[in-house]
């Protein structure tokens, strides 16, 4: 290898070098901001991925009332026959919006409230706060508060023989 092609060499190895110590600062600095790496990955989705899945105006949706004029297609409409005994419902009423965005307290209340099949909570008050962060004796004051507070009343045995006869799961 002549001389030219050994300094080449060189300074694409210094420059991969110079770019990774800048590219590690930046991950170590985003580390530092955001507590871990995936909370910083979490928080970049959601600074630059824009995602509006329930936006107000959309209530009509699934609408019979027609709310603008249906868009020219290539295509033709197909008719679908739909036998007389079905059950019709009406889709204009408005349905609760279920959401995969809890609030931080929605969230917190949800793990506070994880049991497993033998009634022992699922996370202790400290894993709880591991999770949730914040101010550790607000954290663990709520968590107290939440599970001194009554159950759900136990079914009734009718509850559960109807509940066994719609084929639905039975404590």
């Amino acid at each position: 290898m002549t001389d030219t092609g050994v300094l080449l060499l060189m300074g694409a190895s210094l420059l991969l070098l110079l770019g990774l110590i800048v590219f590690f600062s930046w991950l170590t600095s985003l580390q530092e901001q955001h507590g871990s790496l995936p909370r910083a990955a979490a928080h970049s989705i959601k600074k630059y991925v824009a995602v509006n899945r329930y936006a107000e105006n959309d209530a009509h949706v699934m609408s019979r009332s027609p709310a603008s004029e249906p868009k020219k297609t290539d295509m033709e409409a197909v008719s679908i026959p739909v036998s007389d005994t079905s059950i019709e419902t009406d889709i204009d009423e408005q349905m609760p919006r279920i959401t995969a965005y809890l609030t931080d307290d929605e969230f917190l209340i949800f793990l506070v409230r994880q049991k497993l099949r033998d009634g022992k909570y699922r996370l202790s008050a400290n894993k709880v706060y591991e999770v949730v962060g914040g101010n550790r004796n607000d954290v663990l004051d709520i968590v107290r508060q939440i599970r001194a507070a009554p159950d759900f009343p136990h079914r009734t045995p009718d509850q559960e023989q109807q509940r066994a006869e719609l084929g639905l799961p039975v404590r």
